[in-house]
């Protein structure tokens, strides 16, 4: 068990000022800074590990402008940011005083020395990032008559810049192969996989953009009617280095290579190349989001509600995680990645050896690399993400809708049914383009067979995963929710929920909901017909029944004839209380 020891700080401040009789100005700050501490036994390096701070700031100024008691303005403006940082400790060793003869950077650290079912020792690299977004909002709230209007709008730039030494210190696997014991492996110094990298360098800027009008009007005393219109453009996360590329089928077919970086296998292309979208994907302005409302007290009592709305809401500020898939790879860094293999005789088995890893793998060693590399630098085997080369690029959108049933049986107790709802379209997933040939495409006699897809009959060829970034995910949740609510009677509050639902998507079970990542696609293969069919099913976070009840109960005051001090220790206690129950996650036998 390692040691695990972090301090935390806040602060919190807000200021509120009238300026005259129709203006208030509002100004709030929060920071905290996070430390984790590391640790450096250097007689016992199984307790390494690395620190990390994390320090976050955010600032609002607000101006409310009261142009009349039918007429108000808000103006924000925000900002935040974070700056992260993780790292050893001074002090430390690296695997050039183990005896290993590679190339280390100048602060000495270990990334990782992994010995197979035993033990891993090391810790992350070095690394800073740095994000940041400002924001400028404004709203108008306006009555008229019967109707209340709102408008607005909301526009903000943000960056992310992260500088990572990325497998710089060198990553090392032992297992069983050759000894047939990973600690005899380790001993011996037999390495199964190494990897090195120049590291993991990132400089996105972003810019987003809405505007949206609403209505809230009051056709008749018992019924009001909700209305608006958001519109969001699309604009892409931008790698102002340029660190953006994709693959394109046809241009693999035709052997046409990148002339940005003409080492590239065929069929990749990358910011520079004539008719590439530099930041992968292009803008779409065509995203407008109606949504609709009613409440209705059906009998105009004030005890019978009927509610109900309906919405779409496209996911316009994608994650930027979605936009670095060629930050830790080649061509924009310099790495290396090769396994030992045994085989039959000793004329065809390449196993490493720890003191010298680049000796006996047939492979240069490109360390020291400069950084970024060139372009005429080699591109060694290893897998590639791309965005969609088939079809014309979805933003992810989302569409729910609901309908209520609200009832006040007693004037303590009240009941609610409703009918929730919601599906998306578009969502990311992982598809491997790549995929290898089963024998359900060719015979285990053939050659091809267990080749991938674009390594068969080609010079420049894939054999490594080339994962795309699918925007073909579906998913949909219907829901019945059934609440009371018996508020306070007898010193006692009781709420009780119960929602029957279910939750079906077809994206690859425990896909990566951060990032597209290899090795993490559909259980088919791309070639089958409707190869997502056997990944169609109850999403992961699918319960089909959750219940819960909770109470808070007012003690009765008692010793009244008591001393006061007394009295004040005795009363005014509540007691409260929570049971939640759930069904249990979705079973899959893959």
């Amino acid at each position: 068990i390692l040691p695990n020891f972090y301090n935390l700080g806040e602060v919190t401040a807000r200021f509120d000022q009238d300026l005259g009789t129709n203006d208030r100005l509002t100004a709030r700050y929060f920071s905290d800074g996070y430390h984790v501490n590391g640790v450096l036994n250097l007689k016992n390096l199984l307790t390494y590990t690395d620190q990390a701070d994390i320090h976050y700031y955010n600032a609002l100024v607000s101006e409310a402008h009261t142009f009349s008691s039918r007429l108000i303005n808000n103006l924000i403006l925000s900002y935040q940011l974070e700056d992260a940082s993780r790292g050893p400790l001074p002090g430390s060793i690296n695997v050039n005083d183990l005896g290993v003869n590679i190339w280390q950077p100048a602060f000495k650290q270990i990334n990782q020395i992994a010995v197979s079912g035993f033990f891993t020792l090391g810790g992350n690299p070095q690394a800073d990032f740095a994000r940041a977004n400002y924001t400028l909002g404004d709203d108008i709230h306006w009555q008229v008559k019967n109707h209340n209007l709102a408008f607005g709008f909301h526009g903000e730039i943000a960056k992310v810049d992260v500088n990572n030494l990325f497998q710089q210190p060198g990553l090392f696997t032992f297992n069983a192969n050759v000894t047939n014991n990973a600690v005899a492996s380790f001993l011996l110094g037999y390495v199964q996989n190494f990897a090195q990298a120049s590291g993991q360098f990132l400089d996105l800027r972003g810019k987003f953009f809405g505007f949206y009008a609403q209505d809230s009007w009051k056709l008749t005393r018992n019924l009001t009617l909700d209305y608006g219109l958001r519109y969001e453009p699309f604009i892409p996360w931008h790698e102002v280095q340029g660190r953006m590329g994709s693959f394109f089928p046809n241009l693999f077919a035709s052997n046409t290579h990148s002339t940005v970086y003409p080492l590239a296998p065929a069929g990749l292309q990358f910011a520079g190349d004539a008719g590439f979208n530099r930041n992968g994907i292009p803008n779409i302005y065509s995203h407008f989001m109606p949504r609709v409302g009613f409440a209705w007290d059906i009998f105009g009592t004030g005890k019978t509600s009927l509610r109900g709305g309906a919405g779409d809401f496209y996911d316009s500020r994608l994650s930027s995680v979605f936009f670095n898939i060629y930050s830790n790879t080649s061509p924009f860094i310099t790495n290396f990645n090769v396994s030992s293999v045994e085989g039959t005789q000793t004329t065809n088995s390449v196993v490493m050896n720890f003191t010298n890893p680049y000796s006996n793998t047939g492979n240069a060693n490109p360390f020291p690399a400069s950084q970024p590399p060139p372009n005429t630098s080699a591109i060694p085997p290893q897998a590639f993400l791309t965005y969609d080369p088939y079809h014309s690029f979805k933003v992810p959108i989302s569409y729910s809708w609901n309908l209520a049933l609200e009832q006040q049986v007693t004037h303590s107790l009240l009941t609610r049914v409703a009918y929730v709802a919601g599906h998306s379209s578009h969502q990311w997933t992982p598809v491997e383009l790549n995929s290898t040939l089963n024998a359900d495409a060719v015979a285990q006699t053939d050659p091809n067979y267990n080749r991938r897809l674009y390594n068969i009959g080609c010079v420049s060829c894939f054999t490594q995963p080339i994962t795309e970034a699918n925007m073909g995910g579906n998913a949909n949740c219907n829901s019945l929710q059934l609440s009371a609510e018996q508020r306070m009677r007898s010193g006692l509050t009781i709420l009780a929920n119960y929602t029957w639902s279910k939750a079906i998507d077809n994206t690859p079970y425990n896909q990566s909901s951060t990032a597209i990542a290899s090795n993490n696609s559909y259980v088919l293969p791309i070639y089958e017909p409707n190869f997502k069919r056997l990944d169609h099913g109850p999403s992961d976070f699918n319960h089909a029944h959750v219940a819960s009840i909770s109470f808070v109960y007012q003690m009765p005051k008692v010793m009244q004839d008591a001393p006061s001090a007394l009295r004040y220790v005795v009363n005014n206690w509540q007691v409260s209380g929570l049971f939640q129950t759930r069904s249990g996650d979705p079973l899959t036998i893959l």
